[in-house]
């Protein structure tokens, strides 16, 4: 019997892990270069879409844009929703891994991502903001981001991105 939407994975725990695994691995290079990544949502941002958009620096998207990871609904914990604890808290990471979308506005309201904007102005805000970044001195915004990212890391944020592809790979068994 295999899993609903995705025969592949159920052949075996390697084959799904290393599947996994890439999914991981695209969260976790953004989270690693050096130059600040920045997401722009429009629409939607779900399932991979979604802890992707988490993993960049820093997150933007229109008031209507919905976020969230459907298939915790009916197959599997998600590849790397261990994010969502670290950008939401406990309470509303359960909502998310229960299979809550959660809007671009309501998102921006418990801080989840930075800014919601509507959408005719959306793109134009992300510009601006990231014309403001560009202009610091890049070897001090790589120092700044790593010092960041060093922080989080003692809490435990990459142990959680490897933890949720663990168990995203035994639910498709």
């Amino acid at each position: 019997l295999e899993p609903r939407g995705v025969p592949e994975y159920g052949r075996g725990i390697w084959n799904s892990r290393a599947h996994v695994q890439e999914h991981i691995a695209y969260d976790q290079l953004i989270w690693s270069l050096w130059k600040p990544v920045l997401a722009q949502v429009h629409g939607y941002a779900l399932a991979g879409a979604s802890t992707l958009a988490l993993a960049c620096d820093l997150t933007f998207m229109s008031e209507d844009a919905k976020i969230g990871y459907p298939p915790t609904r009916w197959l599997s914990t998600g590849d790397n929703t261990g994010i969502y604890s670290f950008v939401t808290g406990l309470k509303k990471a359960k909502e998310l891994a229960f299979g809550e979308l959660f809007t671009g506005k309501y998102a921006e309201s418990i801080g989840m991502i930075n800014y919601s904007y509507p959408a005719a102005e959306l793109e134009t805000s992300v510009r601006a903001f990231a014309t403001r970044i560009a202009a610091i001195e890049p070897e001090l915004l790589m120092l700044n981001k790593m010092m960041v990212n060093r922080t989080w890391e003692m809490k435990g944020i990459k142990t959680a991105m490897d933890y949720a592809g663990e168990f995203n790979s035994m639910c498709h068994l």
